[in-house]
Parts: structure tokens; sequence; C-alpha cells
């Protein structure tokens, strides 16, 4: 588990987390922990309306929480599809150099 820091649109705020992504295990634990993430910090970077200022206290914490694991997954997925890209230009550029 890495210190991990995201920012997202959360209930028309922009929030900024920071904690752990945890992958879950399925080896022998019945039933199989599920896949996590652990607010440790959290602030609203930018409030929905200026006029109605939030706390991130009044925000729910498990809501939070699974819209950062949403956030995570968007992230890995993303940086997993560029690096597949990068890969495949790398290829293609290489078989260029050899003809």
């Amino acid at each position: 588990m890495n210190l991990t820091r995201l920012t997202f649109e959360f209930d028309g705020h922009t929030v900024a987390v920071e904690g752990y992504h945890y992958a879950g295990y399925s080896g022998n634990v019945s039933p199989p922990e599920p896949e996590s993430f652990s607010v440790t910090k959290a602030e609203i970077v930018k409030q929905a309306d200026a006029d109605e200022p939030v706390s991130v206290d009044d925000l729910d914490e498990e809501e939070l929480a699974d819209a950062a694991l949403r956030e995570w997954r968007e992230r890995d997925e993303f940086e997993r599809d560029l690096y597949a890209d990068m890969r495949r230009e790398d290829a293609w550029l290489e078989r260029r150099a050899h003809r």
C-alpha cells in the first residue's frame, strides 16, 4: 500500500484526499477481503456553493472513501492504458528502425 493523493469531484465539491489503496486479498480467507481505499486526510479545495460553505467533517466518510476508490481505479486504468500505448508505440518505432 502506497500513500496516494487524489483530487476529484464529490457532492459538487472539489475534494483532495490522501490515503491508501488496498487491493484486497482472496487467498485462504473466507470471505475474501474486498478492495478498499482508506482516507487519512481530506480537504475541500473548492466549495460547491461559496455562499453555503461545508466542512469536510460534514461529508459522509464511507461515501468519500467509495468515491476515492472509484477515482483511484479510473486513474489506475488510465495509467495502464497510457503505458500500454507507449509500449505499442515503442515496439512500432523499433520495427520501423529495423527495416
